[in-house]
């Protein structure tokens, strides 16, 4: 089977359960947490839109998040409220450090990045809209360029290093919900 179908028969069970209705705390929660785990998102079951839509409509209202009994600590199946603005850097990559300057191997125009490690320390900027930089993550390093940057008529040089991938990650609104399985984040849920 695979994992939607698994996740579609945990819900419709759960609301098998219930008669038809989410009744205590701990089914909904228990459901809240398997649409949150859905890799095509919190509400791709039909089953999943309502406790969402409620999930939602509580959290705006100040009420904590539901829990669910079967997933617990002690199997390392839980969710919370992401610390940080910006998704974890993608497989074979890493944050590029803060403060250093990144350029993509081969690329045509050579654009510079520079780094903002992982964005603990960002800072938003602009003065009507404030707005944090994106997170850049790279991957396997390929030597080293140097690159002038400034004002046309007065720049200065600096030494970025080559990577054989550059990305760049927006930051969120800071909404948004890690879940963990197996005490490893699985997927961060943006709440919108």
């Amino acid at each position: 089977m695979r994992r939607n179908d698994l996740l579609h028969a945990a819900l419709v069970a759960l609301t098998a359960l219930s008669g038809g209705q989410i009744a205590t705390a701990s089914e909904y929660g228990c459901t809240v947490l398997l649409c949150l785990a859905n890799p095509n998102g919190p509400e791709a079951v039909t089953e999943c839109i309502n406790p969402i839509r409620q999930l939602r409509r509580d959290l705006e209202r100040g009420r904590g998040f539901p829990s669910c009994e079967e997933a617990n600590d002690n199997n390392g199946t839980r969710v919370q409220f992401s610390s940080t603005r910006y998704d974890p850097c993608p497989a074979g990559t890493a944050p590029l450090a803060e403060g250093d300057y990144a350029v993509l191997q081969g690329s045509p125009n050579g654009n510079l990045y520079r780094g903002i490690g992982d964005g603990a320390n960002a800072l938003p900027s602009g003065d009507e809209v404030r707005t944090y930089p994106p997170k850049t993550c790279v991957g396997n390093r390929a030597g080293t360029v140097a690159m002038n940057i400034g004002a046309a008529d007065a720049p200065s040089q600096i030494e970025a290093t080559l990577y054989d991938q550059v990305v760049q990650l927006p930051a969120s609104d800071g909404s948004s919900i890690d879940v963990y399985v197996q005490n490893q984040l699985y997927r961060r849920v943006q709440l919108k």
